[in-house]
């Protein structure tokens, strides 16, 4: 039982974090430094796809076209 909660509540913490990071902080930041935002989200996601530690080619590859789509819906 104490397995459940502590995955209930740190499992929520990763993805925040994850969200965090992806989404609001790196692209923000890059952001600065260039003025396209295609370049700055460019550069994020294979930071995204990175650190959903894919096992093979074709997993990284799966992140990093889904991440792709993410940026553009951002």
């Amino acid at each position: 039982m104490t397995v459940l909660a502590a995955a209930a509540f740190t499992i929520p913490l990763g993805a925040l974090a994850e969200e965090l990071i992806c989404r609001a902080w790196l692209p923000q930041l890059l952001g600065r430094w260039v003025t396209s935002p295609v370049l700055a989200y460019g550069l994020v996601v294979p930071v995204f796809a990175f650190v959903h530690n894919p096992g093979s080619i074709v997993e990284w590859a799966n992140h990093l076209i889904s991440g792709t789509c993410f940026a553009i819906l951002a």
